[in-house]
């Protein structure tokens, strides 16, 4: 997985590599469902949310997106 860099990010250095880091994705929902859910659970969840938004154009909230979409699949909650 490609790792979250600074600044605005305008080009994928690898075709269909996303620019965000998504094993820092899965340690946030982890820690913030208190270690309930196993990563590997979590790491499924977000590798069936992520592809989402692999065409998004503005880059910069996907993450937070992509947090939001996984928690509330494993939470139920919509």
């Amino acid at each position: 997985m490609a790792a979250l860099t600074t600044g605005i990010q305008r080009e994928r250095p690898v075709p269909g590599a996303a620019p965000w880091d998504l094993d820092q994705v899965i340690e946030q929902i982890w820690r913030e469902l208190s270690g309930k859910v196993s990563r590997d659970t979590i790491q499924q969840v977000v590798s069936d949310v992520a592809p989402r938004y692999q065409d998004a154009q503005i880059l910069t909230y996907v993450p937070i997106f992509i947090r939001q979409d996984a928690l509330s699949k494993l939470t139920g909650r919509k």
